[in-house]
């Protein structure tokens, strides 16, 4: 992380491959944000959204989201009313490498109660 004197910082955020590589970093992204950003999170911004507690956490959470999720920031949960120019990739994380799996779950929780059939008398 760098701090420029326009007010704006810098990061490195790694993605990580969770899965059979045990957390091998298989990509990076450099991202720009505003020193606005950090002003809002706080206790209170905490207590509605996530806890992110340091400067690195919040560029990750911001970072995943443009990346993953496709997002600006103004579409965050937490910084609708933050300009889309606050936080800017500047090198984009190369995912060819990245998978991604599902797994039905089936619920297997027993019926509460056996149905009963009428009696003929």
């Amino acid at each position: 992380m760098s701090k420029k004197p326009n007010g704006k910082r810098t990061f490195t955020v790694h993605f990580l491959h969770n899965g059979c590589f045990g957390g091998e970093i298989i990509s990076d992204a450099t991202i720009e944000i505003d020193e606005r950003v950090f002003g809002v999170v706080n206790d209170e911004w905490r207590s509605s959204f996530y806890p992110l507690f340091t400067a690195c956490e919040i560029a990750e959470h911001i970072c995943y989201n443009m990346v993953v999720n496709k997002l600006t920031l103004s579409q965050m949960d937490g910084f609708a009313h933050m300009f889309n120019e606050y936080a800017k990739i500047t090198a984009w994380p190369s995912l060819d490498d990245w998978d991604v799996t599902a797994t039905e779950i089936i619920d297997t929780l027993p019926i509460p109660f056996p149905r009963i059939e009428p009696v003929d008398d």
